[in-house]
C-alpha cells in the first residue's frame, strides 16, 4: 500500500513487482489494482514472467496476459492447499503423523488474561494491540507486532475455550 501510495502522490510512475504473484493472489484484487492503475494513469510492470520476459500493463497485449495468468493464482493457490491436505491425510492413516502439524502457539496464559481483562475493561482490540506493541510483548509466534485481527483471535480463543 505504501507503494501505491506513492505513485498516487506522483513520486513514481510505475509499480514494479519481481513476479506475478507479489502483486496479488486475488484475481478480483488484482484486476481492481489494474483498473485502478489504468483509470490513473500509472504504469504496473511484472519483471520476471518465469520465462525470463517483461510484462508491462501499459498495453493491450500485456493487460490481456496479465488478466489470464492472473486468474490461475487463485487456482494455484487451492491446489497447493489441497494437496497439503490430502498428503497430512495419507500420514495420519499411515500412522506417520501423530499430532497437530505447524508451530505451536506459545501465547503465555497471564498475557491471554491481560487482554481479555483489558477488553472487559472497555479498550478496544485496535488500543490493546497498540499497547502490547509498545510494550514489546511477542505475539504467540513471537513477533513484535500486534494487530487487531490478533487480539481479536485471542478473545475468541478464550471465548471458545469458556463456552467449552
Amino acid at each position: 500500500m505504501h507503494a501505491i501510495a506513492a505513485i498516487e502522490q506522483g513520486a513514481a510512475q510505475a509499480l514494479v513487482a519481481a513476479r506475478l504473484d507479489r502483486l496479488s493472489r486475488s484475481t478480483l484484487d488484482f484486476l481492481t489494482l489494474a483498473e485502478r492503475a489504468r483509470k490513473r494513469g500509472w504504469a504496473v510492470v511484472v519483471l520476471d514472467m518465469g520465462s525470463g520476459e517483461t510484462l508491462d500493463m501499459t498495453t493491450p497485449m500485456g493487460e490481456m496476459m496479465a488478466t489470464v495468468l492472473a486468474s490461475f493464482a487463485p487456482f494455484e493457490r487451492r491446489i497447493i492447499a489441497q494437496r497439503t491436505k490430502d498428503g497430512l491425510a495419507a500420514k495420519r492413516r499411515a500412522g506417520t503423523l501423530k499430532g497437530p502439524v505447524g508451530r505451536p502457539r506459545q501465547l503465555p496464559a497471564d498475557v491471554r488474561e491481560r487482554i481479555l481483562e483489558l477488553h472487559r475493561g472497555g479498550m478496544s482490540r485496535n488500543a490493546i494491540a497498540r499497547l502490547l506493541t509498545e510494550e514489546g510483548v511477542a505475539t504467540a509466534h513471537g513477533g513484535k507486532r500486534w494487530y487487531d485481527s490478533t487480539v481479536r483471535r485471542v478473545l475468541e480463543s478464550v471465548d471458545r475455550a469458556e463456552a467449552s
